[in-house]
């Protein structure tokens, strides 16, 4: 499982942190390789996005972007984008998230992040019974028209 992590440094000064499988890259040719890797998900399905968390997936391959807890040194939210291969838990995702971040100092917010992500898997349920319900009416209706046609 590979993981990627970048994030903005506490300078804004167009340096960022590439943080991979826990460890902080600091050759500049490696780092580029990586930001590479990362565009690939412009091409992903988004799940979910708002002013606080962006979520997009592909198979079972994670991409979200959001912002620390910590700020930079103009009192801006740091922001981070974080890329984890074959792993659809959330919990796993976060536990993983949490420990790169660590390597640059920085906390997530995880109450926020799960609430978000709660809400996700709630609205998803919601779907999935309204297209059932619209499912079962239309087949309702089909069988409707069908008898009526017979009866005639």
């Amino acid at each position: 499982m590979k993981r990627i992590l970048i994030s903005q440094n506490e300078k804004n000064n167009g340096t960022d942190y590439v943080i991979v499988n826990g460890q902080l890259v600091k050759d500049e040719d490696l780092c580029l390789h990586h930001y590479r890797e990362l565009r690939i998900s412009d091409t992903w399905k988004q799940d979910y996005k708002d002013d606080f968390l962006e979520l997009k997936s592909n198979k079972n391959n994670l991409l979200l972007k959001s912002h620390y807890i910590d700020k930079d040194n103009v009192n801006r939210s740091i922001y981070y984008t974080y890329m984890i291969e074959n792993e659809d838990n959330f919990d796993v995702v976060l536990s993983n998230l949490e420990k790169d971040s660590q390597v640059i100092n920085r906390k997530i917010d995880r109450e926020r992040t799960i609430d978000v992500i709660k809400n996700i898997k709630q609205n998803n349920k919601l779907k999935s019974k309204i297209n059932k319900i619209l499912i079962l009416l239309f087949a309702v209706g089909i069988a409707y028209i069908i008898i009526n046609s017979l009866k005639q």
